[in-house]
């Protein structure tokens, strides 16, 4: 089970389950908002700063980069056009909700009459 919604949504997420594999869809634009906050205009000097803060990123941040990227190569390969999405079994998309159970039932109600 995957679920795909905005930081603010997986924070207001009630007990997600522990097989919930959760993606903000907006993790990388925030952390490249975090990593342009306070560059510099001169075009060189923001280069290099930034070539510095992605080379000096701890492992947790490297890990946590990769799962944005991750998400975002997922959310393309489902083709998700909104969210929040759950995505089970790699083949049905539940989309408008954050519940888990719910997408669940729905999920086994739509393979019971399909």
């Amino acid at each position: 089970i995957e679920l795909f919604a905005t930081q603010a949504q997986l924070d207001a997420a009630v007990s997600l389950p522990p097989n919930v594999k959760t993606y903000a869809i907006d993790g990388l634009a925030r952390f490249e908002q975090s990593l342009s906050k306070g560059l510099p205009n001169d075009v060189t000097q923001a280069t290099d700063i930034a070539a510095k803060t992605l080379r000096d990123l701890t492992v947790e941040e490297r890990q946590a980069l990769q799962h944005h990227a991750e998400g975002q190569v997922k959310q393309q390969q489902y083709r998700l056009d909104r969210y929040p999405a759950i995505v089970l079994d790699g083949q049905a998309i539940v989309y408008g909700t954050t519940d888990i159970g719910r997408a669940t039932r729905h999920y086994e109600r739509w393979q019971a009459n399909p």
